[in-house]
């Protein structure tokens, strides 16, 4: 049987972890006075991954909505935007990679942007992170100051494309012709 050799780009995995970021936030001066605050609506943009040797630093924006009943029960909202930044261990990353027909080791760009949904690539180097829990714990600590308490979770995956070469069967015909018949009439 024929075979054709194919080089294909496939992502390895380098490292993986799951990682918690609690913050702790106080929105002070609210007018008018807390009565009682609401489940807050949540959401977080990764910004950026910086890869160091064995590691690598997540940074990121938690957007909140702090939603409160207010003196006379009217409903009130407080948006806010509150970074983040965690160093996460991850042995066996590293901004270097190695390519090329000689094994030439290449220093990429270690500051890799997060695009729209939570991935980006860097010259070899690819990061996926996926939130497995977002949520707030809400104090009132006076009639105008309320303690929030985030938790965020997420996994960080960083991958490496590599090349790899791969036999392949040869492909086979899309028709095949087992009898021809001769037709001089029209009526074939």
């Amino acid at each position: 049987m024929k075979k054709i050799r194919k080089t294909l780009k496939l992502l390895e995995l380098s490292a993986e972890k799951a990682v918690q970021v609690f913050e702790t936030n106080t929105v002070m001066n609210l007018s008018p006075a807390v009565v009682d605050v609401l489940n807050p609506i949540l959401s977080v943009e990764f910004d950026r991954v910086v890869l160091f040797q064995n590691k690598a630093i997540v940074q990121g924006t938690i957007f909140k909505n702090l939603i409160y009943k207010a003196v006379g029960g009217q409903l009130q909202y407080v948006n806010e935007e509150i970074p983040f930044s965690k160093e996460v261990e991850l042995p066996g990353v590293s901004p270097n990679f190695t390519t090329g027909r000689f094994n030439k080791m290449i220093l990429t760009n270690n500051v890799i942007e997060i695009g729209p949904g939570n991935r980006g690539t860097q010259t070899g180097i690819d990061i996926q992170l996926y939130v497995t829990q977002l949520t707030a714990a809400q104090i009132i600590l006076d009639t105008t100051t309320v303690e929030q308490k985030i938790i965020l979770d997420f996994i960080i995956k960083v991958s490496e494309y590599t090349q790899q070469d791969v036999d392949l069967p040869a492909p086979g015909p899309v028709f095949e012709c087992r009898n021809i018949i001769n037709c001089n009439n029209l009526d074939c």
